[in-house]
């Protein structure tokens, strides 16, 4: 697991997607592919929409414009395979709504259209919480939008507090701890392994012939 600058600058590329940490100035990407974008803090102007802390969307890469002050933190991930549509939602709400593991709770921010499609989900973790060690498939790419608590690793013990961005690399074994208050996080998945197929969707599944 690695801790990742706001430097404006890609801090993590692979095949099917690059890492921005946005802190201000301008920036335009123009490529193929979706931006994924979470504030962390501060505000910043996407194309025409004013997004300011706590917000998060999907724009097409190739038209994706940005404008900011030096007070924007700001997590950019473009999906380089993957064609989206316009999103703009937020800002998060207290809790997840779905139960995960050791107490804590999920919420699909941005759901996969399609099982296999990437998507961004917020975390919430309540105050003295220790997680069972897990990994995951593909990478995480991930932010603590408030609170505070410690990433346990097999060799470390990494503290974790608000507008941190870090990359959590597949089959990484992890967990987190929180004490005295709760943390909530926002991680982008490159991939989902649940959602929709043409077999099994919401449509379909309320269509009687």
């Amino acid at each position: 697991m690695r801790l990742l600058p706001y430097d404006n600058s890609i801090v993590y590329e692979d095949d099917t997607i690059s890492v921005r940490g946005f802190s201000g100035g301008a920036l335009r990407t123009n490529v193929a592919g979706t931006v994924f974008f979470f504030m962390a803090a501060g505000f910043m102007t996407v194309n025409n929409y004013r997004v300011w802390t706590g917000m998060y969307g999907t724009y097409s890469a190739r038209e994706f414009r940005t404008v900011a002050n030096s007070s924007c933190r700001a997590l950019i991930v473009t999906a380089k395979h993957f064609k989206g549509v316009f999103t703009l939602g937020g800002p998060i709400e207290r809790e997840g709504r779905l139960r995960y593991i050791d107490g804590c709770t999920d919420t699909g921010l941005i759901a996969p259209f399609v099982c296999g499609d990437p998507c961004l989900n917020y975390l919430h973790f309540p105050k003295g919480v220790r997680q069972t060690p897990h990994t995951h498939p593909s990478p995480r790419v991930c932010v603590v939008y408030d609170g505070n608590g410690v990433c346990h690793t097999a060799d470390d013990k990494i503290p974790m507090f608000a507008g941190c961005m870090f990359l959590i690399p597949p089959g990484f074994l992890h967990s987190f701890e929180t004490t005295g208050s709760p943390m909530r996080v926002v991680a982008f998945h490159p991939d989902s392994e649940v959602g929709p197929t043409d077999a099994v969707h919401q449509m379909r599944a309320a269509t009687v012939v």
